[in-house]
């Protein structure tokens, strides 16, 4: 099952690939084959046009903390379509740091993926966001279903057949562990 990473930085955090350091901090996602996206202004500015940004993960130093989940094939398709092309999915490319914002653009990837199931907006402040994001399950509740669904088969089943006396020479044997075979040897 594919994996995200939801990623917050903090307000103060340096960057790497601008001069400076994040003022208000951020939120941003990566994908398990090392895609990142998170929403930021064209300029730095609180409103203004925005765009989706694919080099957070190498811009910001540091982060403050960042919350794993893996999700269905399904899942993960639905928020890559969205966070790919976002205003064609509902989300406006149009900045406002107090009520649409990375934290917004964040939230919005989990609700498209199935996991921010309450339509839950985000805290205005990126790092006001950890305790919420700490809440969420590393795994959906649809990735538990499909492991119970596969593992319900049972696991394989090995047999074995053997005599008496080739199990006489697998007790007597030291290279042989009784215990792994499973084997009541009564002497």
């Amino acid at each position: 099952m594919p994996k995200i990473t939801v990623h917050i930085a903090e307000g103060g955090t340096e960057l790497n690939l601008d001069d400076g350091s994040s003022k208000a901090g951020h939120m941003w996602i990566t994908t398990e084959n090392g895609e990142s996206y998170g929403f930021a202004p064209l300029q730095s500015e609180q409103f203004g046009p925005g765009k989706i940004y694919t080099n957070d993960e190498s811009n910001y130093k540091s982060t403050l903390y960042e919350k794993t989940i893996e999700v269905t094939d399904s899942q993960y398709k639905d928020m890559i379509k969205f966070m790919k092309d976002p205003a064609n999915n509902g989300f406006s490319l149009d900045y406002n740091a107090y009520s649409h914002s990375c934290v917004d653009f964040v939230w919005k990837a989990l609700e498209k993926g199935g996991i921010n199931t309450k339509n839950f907006e985000g805290d205005v402040v990126p790092s006001n966001n950890v305790d919420d994001l700490k809440k969420l399950p590393s795994k959906t509740p649809e990735v538990d279903n499909k492991t119970s669904e596969n593992s319900s088969k049972g696991p394989p089943i090995h047999r074995v057949s053997f005599n008496e006396n080739s199990l006489n020479t697998q007790k007597d044997d030291p290279s042989i562990d009784n215990e792994d075979l499973n084997i009541n040897t009564m002497a």
